[in-house]
């Protein structure tokens, strides 16, 4: 997944509303004098701030890709805890195998064209 400069400068300032002066930035100078948030016309952002955070979130992005996955995959057996149900042995473990995926996988990697497809790591099998 590539993180936008939106979901970076988010990221700096929360519920801040940004506004770029210029064209986009092609070098260090342009971007430190061009971003101000509009609450606050005297802050900035430095060239420096923003790679730091991008390469944060980058950093953070397979741990999030496998959460994400792995919350769909809890969603599609969500049915299986009704109330006028019982789960089975094998269908709590795998949704506890699930919940247990970041910790039991500290160290997911990306790749594909959309940096969507997780590796490095073993899913439970579904009964």
């Amino acid at each position: 997944m590539i993180i936008d400069i939106g979901t970076i400068l988010n990221a700096i300032a929360p519920g801040s509303a940004w506004q770029y002066r210029g064209s986009l930035p092609t070098t260090e100078a342009e971007f430190n004098a061009g971003f101000n948030p509009l609450d606050d016309p005297a802050a900035t952002i430095t060239w420096t701030a923003y790679q730091t955070k991008k390469t944060e979130l980058d950093a953070a992005e397979p741990m999030a890709e496998l959460r994400r996955q792995r919350d769909r995959l809890l969603a599609e057996t969500d049915w299986w805890g009704v109330t006028d149900r019982t789960m089975s042995a094998e269908e709590t473990a795998y949704r506890q195998a699930l919940r247990d995926m970041p910790a039991n996988n500290p160290s997911p990697t990306l790749s594909g064209e959309n940096n969507d497809i997780i590796g490095n790591i073993t899913w439970p099998t579904k009964p």
